[in-house]
């Protein structure tokens, strides 16, 4: 930290140096459980390193989108070094069971009984629509 705050500074704008120079330090060196905040940092930056990743590599369009939806299949399941398996489910409207019935249409289960991360990259190209297998 070589940056020095000039005599003119006020003690709280020393203090305020002092304490931001003291949290980078213990940041680096204390282990944390990562906030909601720092877990969507890392999470779209993975995304944004896959996306220059899948730019420069494929021949094709086709091939770098299936291998970028590859990528994120992967890292949600838990398939990377970065990150745990995340849980992939949907979140219904509570009414939408009722509504769906109603309208003999299916609905989504709960978020509890629906998950289906884990094998979504397993999944991905087994389930290609017919025509493109």
């Amino acid at each position: 930290m070589a940056f020095q705050c000039p005599a003119s500074c006020s003690k709280d704008k020393r203090m305020s140096i002092v304490v931001l120079k003291l949290k980078i330090i213990l940041g680096a060196i204390m282990a944390h459980e990562y906030t909601q905040d720092e877990i969507r940092k890392k999470f779209l930056g993975h995304i944004w390193n896959f996306i220059e990743y899948w730019d420069t590599h494929g021949q094709t369009s086709r091939d770098k989108l299936e291998g970028l939806a590859f990528s994120i299949m992967s890292m949600l399941d838990g398939s990377t070094m970065e990150f745990p398996k995340f849980m992939v489910a949907p979140d219904p409207c509570p009414d939408d069971k009722d509504f769906h019935d109603k309208n003999g249409e299916n609905w989504f289960p709960p978020s509890s009984k629906g998950d289906v991360g884990g094998s979504l990259h397993d999944s991905f190209f087994k389930e290609r629509p017919s025509e493109e297998k």
